[in-house]
C-alpha cells in the first residue's frame, strides 16, 4: 500500500517533440531495510483511471512486468500506514 504525499498534472512537449501527459505522484511506502518509510515519485500516463486524490489517503497500485503503473484504486480504509 502507498500512502498520497502529493501529486502534479504534468502535460508537455520535450525538446524532441514527444508529448508527455499524465499525473506524477509522490508517495510513500513500507520498505525492508528501512527505518520509517520510503519515497518515491510515480509517473501514471494519461488514460489510466485514477480516483479522486487527495493527500494523505492510502493507494493500491499495480504494475506490470516492466515496472509501469497499470491500475490506481483507493485502499480499504482499515490498512493501516506501516
Amino acid at each position: 500500500m502507498f500512502e498520497l504525499l502529493g501529486f502534479r498534472h504534468l502535460d508537455f512537449t520535450t525538446d524532441d517533440g514527444s508529448a508527455v501527459k499524465g499525473v506524477q505522484l509522490f508517495v510513500a511506502f513500507a520498505e525492508d531495510g528501512v527505518t520509517g518509510r520510503m519515497a518515491d515519485k510515480l509517473f501514471i500516463r494519461d488514460g489510466i483511471a485514477l480516483p479522486t486524490l487527495t493527500p494523505g489517503m492510502m493507494l493500491d497500485i499495480s504494475f506490470n512486468r516492466k515496472g509501469k503503473v497499470e491500475s490506481v484504486k483507493t485502499a480499504p480504509a482499515s490498512v493501516s500506514k506501516s
